[in-house]
């Protein structure tokens, strides 16, 4: 019997086991990703048409690890040659108060020209104000 010796080995070729396998081999690592399933399967937890890439969250640090995780894709799809990610953008809406915060923590972050739209302030004459506030993201997407 002949024996192989693996350099680096990762088991599970979903979402994070791919990502980690790709990591390793961008680092000059000889890596085997072993999976269970043929590729394009239905039995993750990470695919389908349901998940987006939203970097709309409040937390400055959380952005910015979206904005690196946008650089990445990017550069997987160069590599790959061929789109992953389709950036159709996203709009997130409502009377959440943290939607201010979100348009903070999105400003300065690779999220292209993101824009949000607060809530109006009532004024006298006006026969109501507006409580929706509205973040637009175009380089977001699914």
């Amino acid at each position: 019997m002949k024996t192989h010796h693996l350099d680096t080995v990762v088991i599970g070729g979903g979402a994070m086991g791919s990502a980690a396998a790709w990591a390793l081999a961008s680092r000059g690592r000889d890596v085997t990703l072993l999976e269970q399933f043929s590729p394009g399967h239905r039995n993750g937890a990470s695919h389908g048409t349901t998940r987006n890439f939203n970097p709309a969250y409040a937390d400055p640090d959380y952005v910015a690890m979206l904005a690196e995780a946008a650089r990445l894709w990017d550069e997987l799809e160069t590599d790959g040659g061929q789109r992953l990610l389709a950036r159709t953008g996203v709009v997130n809406h409502g009377t959440d108060p943290r939607l201010g915060d979100i348009r903070n923590a999105l400003q300065g972050q690779a999220c292209g020209p993101s824009s949000c739209l607060l809530p109006k302030p009532p004024n006298a004459g006006a026969a109501s104000a507006s409580t929706t506030t509205c973040c637009t993201c175009p380089t977001a997407g699914s």
